[in-house]
């Protein structure tokens, strides 16, 4: 017969991919929980999990049982965590979120009332698939997911900001598009990535010219990237929620309002239904619509 115990290590180490992590998260030993992988496989007569030295990889049987399974285990753990005393320890939240949105918009939020949080970093186009198979608790993303088994709480409304250093003087005539694609493209421009979407669709359909502007630094990490722009290195199209510090600050200028020229970003929590009633889910979701002295 096969044990819950079994299935609670499994999730665990599904999660982890380590046997060792995971006997840490179950608060067991590691000789405990590969005991409980080998009754399971043994019980299933197959193996789940294919081990080397740097940790474990599921099978396909695996990942299909771990389909089948995460979410009543997880519904156990959370019933657990309702009906414990109050002075046990909750399981953290596992969180994936972009790293800048991270630094800039979500630590701010988060006092002593916060719970525990794993933060990993998915591709932009990961994150709410990460909550449907389990990987993560929960997400924040620019992209509105339709997952049937997701809950979406809307978060923020953020808009792009095209800055440059504060010693840069604007001419008067920069105030037309045309004027200000000819003065633009005569100074050094950051970027987050040499593919320029956002840059090159905002000179094409506002400026009604192609980028000429000097690429002079591309580093994917928007906060260097606001830094280059502050150190006089040259103009960049950011995010408010990276610059508007920055901007609040003076130690860097807004040169013309893009507001209407790029569309928002709409910022979105994520996670599954079956935690929708989970007290650390409900702790974060309070201190991400708080607003943020």
């Amino acid at each position: 017969m096969v044990n819950l115990e079994w299935f609670r290590s499994f999730v665990a180490v599904y999660q982890a991919r380590n046997i060792t992590s995971a006997a840490a998260v179950r608060s067991l030993t590691q000789p405990a929980v590969s005991q409980h992988l080998a009754a399971l496989e043994a019980a299933l007569g197959r193996p789940v999990f294919i081990r080397s030295s740097r940790g474990v990889t599921p099978t396909a049987a695996g990942a299909a049982l771990y389909r089948e399974v995460f979410e009543a285990v997880a519904r156990l753990e959370r019933s657990a965590y309702r009906f414990a005393a109050p002075n046990t320890r909750a399981a953290p939240v596992r969180l994936s979120v972009p790293v800048d949105f991270f630094a800039c918009w979500v630590l701010p939020r988060l006092g002593r009332e916060a719970p525990e949080l794993v933060v990993s970093l998915f591709d932009a186009g990961e994150h709410a698939p990460a909550v449907e198979r389990g990987d993560v608790d929960a997400a924040i993303t620019n992209q509105r997911p339709g997952g049937r088994l997701l809950a979406c709480t809307a978060l923020c409304t953020d808009h792009y900001v095209l800055v440059g250093p504060k010693s840069l003087v604007l001419p008067d005539a920069v105030k037309r598009p045309v004027a200000l694609g000819a003065f633009l493209a005569e100074q050094s421009w950051i970027s987050y990535s040499e593919d320029l979407p956002i840059t090159r669709r905002f000179w094409q359909q506002t400026l009604g010219q192609r980028f000429s502007a000097d690429l002079r630094l591309v580093m994917p990490d928007l906060r260097t990237v606001l830094q280059a722009v502050v150190q006089g290195l040259g103009c960049s199209l950011l995010p408010r929620y990276v610059c508007a510090r920055a901007l609040a600050e003076g130690t860097v200028q807004e040169l013309w309002s893009v507001e209407a020229a790029i569309p928002a970003e709409h910022w979105h929590l994520v996670y599954r239904l079956l935690d929708v009633d989970r007290l650390e889910m409900m702790a974060l979701e309070r201190c991400l619509q708080a607003t943020c002295s």
